[in-house]
């Protein structure tokens, strides 16, 4: 649903310039006239420096600070474990008509940097009065694309039934008179979809809506964790990918797909920490160096 997951470092990266502005002004003023650059480097720094004081590009940067804030919140809301499909879903939906709404209000961003051209001064760097060849961009058309963007990540028509049938499962969020037969048509969906028994699921989702969420019968917690195993978006992907990369490596060419494989396990689903995980290898070393253990081989 959502696979921008480097977003938040393209925030981090904007976020330091805003607030480093005057110390990278600072040092690519001291480079323009440092002895030890060559002209090329020189003409770059001397282009940088231009950049910083460009009226446009500092309009241009509030706009990115503004929506990759945004954007990194949402990216790192939909990365946790404990996210459910039609909360994703929820969280999305809001975020576009934030962006919606941004094209006709201004951000606590945007008025610094309109403040500060004004003035002539940001972050104690002399603004230019002149923009050149910088673009400034349209506030409208640039949150309106961002709108449409998000927007497509939300669930396609055909999908809403299932979201809808999802919700049922969060008793919480269910009103405390409910008509008897409520969420039977969502479950049916769910059983069909998974391939479960409807009549046990139906009788024990009554029973789990009359006690209050207590009572979870056997064939009800079957239905919820294959629920679970919707993904909502590809981040365990891309974190099993980084794991594999830190398991195989130049010096462990020659596992096989076997331990590869266990080790992978252990890593993404394991909540033993770092002091826990060096304790425990060092107990099975010991094990192997009094022979208890059969395998002998380094841990």
């Amino acid at each position: 649903m959502f696979d921008v997951r480097w977003v938040a470092s393209s925030c981090r990266t904007v976020k330091a310039i805003w607030k480093s502005y005057k110390a990278f002004h600072t040092h690519f003023t001291n480079k323009m006239d440092d002895a030890h650059v060559d002209a090329k480097g020189k003409s770059k720094f001397a282009g940088m420096k231009k950049k910083l004081e460009n009226p446009n590009f500092i309009q241009n940067l509030d706009l990115m600070y503004d929506a990759l804030e945004e954007l990194a919140d949402l990216s790192l809301a939909l990365q946790k474990a404990s996210i459910t499909l039609p909360v994703a879903n929820k969280l999305i939906a809001r975020q576009v008509e934030v962006f919606m709404a941004r094209k006709e209000s201004d951000s606590e961003y945007h008025n610094e940097t309109c403040k500060a051209v004004a003035l002539g001064n940001f972050e104690g760097v002399a603004v230019g009065t002149a923009a050149g060849k910088e673009p400034l961009i349209n506030k409208c058309q640039f949150y309106q694309a961002l709108a449409d963007s998000t927007a497509i990540r939300l669930l396609p028509e055909s999908e809403k039934a299932l979201c809808k049938a999802v919700e049922v499962l969060d008793v919480t969020a269910v009103a405390n008179e409910v008509p008897p037969e409520y969420g039977d048509t969502e479950l049916k969906l769910l059983c069909k979809k998974f391939g479960l028994g409807f009549s046990e699921a139906k009788n024990a989702y009554r029973d789990f809506k009359e006690s209050g969420d207590k009572v979870l019968a056997d064939s009800l917690r079957k239905v919820m964790h294959f629920v679970d195993t919707i993904l909502v978006s590809t981040v365990e992907c891309e974190r099993g990918f980084s794991r594999m990369n830190l398991v195989c490596t130049n010096l462990r060419s020659r596992l096989s797909v076997k331990h590869t494989s266990s080790l992978m396990f252990i890593a993404v689903r394991s909540t033993v920490s770092t002091v826990e995980a060096i304790a425990i290898c060092e107990v099975l070393a010991a094990f192997a160096q009094e022979g208890c253990l059969m395998y002998k081989g380094p841990f």
